[in-house]
């Protein structure tokens, strides 16, 4: 057996379509190029989806097709349509291939069937315990050490080989990556081996840059719990873990409270807020149950405000008043 890749293009529109073909022997093939038509004896031009309905359009005699490759190693054939035929190629309007080349059935884009169309859960929970259990990568997607040209066709065997024990996939996944950036290892497909070095790089830059994490991190939390409503357990936990950490750091809490406390700005802000709202029976009740037993921080005090910046404080009731400040929250 022989096997091909060769390119049909339609003399029309010049749209082009890259595939494999396999002959019994050369004589099989009648020329190298041809004009119009097919070049192999059995009239071959395609057997892709939009190839088909193009011949059922313009002809086969509206077509040319060329000879790309010949060779009795079919792996070697199926590597070089995988080659031509990726993601890019497939994403073009001028082509009639709707999927990756090299012996496998992956379409991308609007190409592919289930395009905008989310898993049902069911299915969505078999393929990921499916691919948990067997951890295999698509023939397309095979990773080789370069060294040695040792195959793999499962993630998890890279993962023993280089002896990769991290816990998380994530960060699995990027100790990998790095093997490929450092050129241990390579994705036989260049498209999947530009990714994975891009992958490295980003992942890196972004460990080592703490602004952008904080923001990324503060961001995916708020979009996480926006409008959610914590549990009862969930406040108990936290006011809990609180607690225990006021008990070990007093004196960071008490800066933290100084800090929000006393500061004019937002006690001035707060006091403007909530005056002349009226509180609800139940929120005096509540009030009423926080301060029993506890001495009153503002007992013998007066609050002040300046009257250029009004700023706002305390004084005790029997200290003079300031130069500049008067009494109250604010000019009556």
């Amino acid at each position: 057996m022989f096997y091909t890749i060769y390119k049909t293009i339609n003399l029309i529109n010049n749209k082009e379509y890259i595939g494999f073909h396999s002959v019994k022997t050369l004589n099989d093939i009648v020329y190298e190029e041809s004009v119009n038509g097919s070049i192999f004896k059995d009239g071959y031009l395609g057997s892709g989806k939009l190839i088909k309905r193009a011949l059922e359009k313009y002809g086969p005699l509206n077509m040319k097709q060329e000879l790309i490759l010949i060779t009795d190693d079919r792996e070697e054939a199926e590597k070089l349509e995988s080659e031509l035929v990726d993601v890019k190629w497939t994403l073009r309007e001028d082509t009639y291939n709707i999927a990756l080349g090299g012996n496998v059935r992956v379409m991308v884009g609007k190409n592919n069937p289930m395009y905008g169309k989310p898993l049902s859960k069911e299915s969505l929970k078999k393929a990921l315990e499916t691919r948990k259990r067997n951890g295999y990568i698509f023939s397309w997607a095979k990773l080789i050490e370069v060294e040695t040209n040792k195959i793999f066709y499962r993630y998890d065997d890279v993962y023993d080989y280089f002896n990769i024990e991290e816990k998380q996939n994530k960060l699995k996944k990027h100790k990998l990556y790095e093997l490929v950036f450092n050129g241990v290892i390579k994705y036989e497909s260049s498209y999947l081996h530009d990714i994975a070095v891009k992958s490295y790089l980003e992942y890196n830059t972004f460990i080592d840059n703490k602004p952008i994490r904080r923001e990324k991190l503060a961001k995916m939390t708020s979009e996480r719990f926006s409008g959610v409503a914590k549990s009862e357990e969930s406040n108990r936990k936290r006011g809990k873990s609180i607690s225990k950490w006021i008990e070990k750091n007093p004196q960071e809490h008490k800066k933290r409270m100084d800090k929000i406390n006393k500061n004019p700005e937002k006690i001035k802000k707060t006091a403007d807020k909530h005056r002349g709202m009226k509180r609800s029976q139940e929120t005096k009740d509540n009030i009423s149950k926080s301060l029993k037993g506890k001495t009153a921080t503002n007992k013998g005090k007066r609050y002040i405000y300046n009257v250029d910046t009004l700023d706002v404080k305390m004084i005790d009731k029997n200290e003079n008043l300031p130069i500049g400040w008067q009494y109250g929250y604010k000019p009556k």
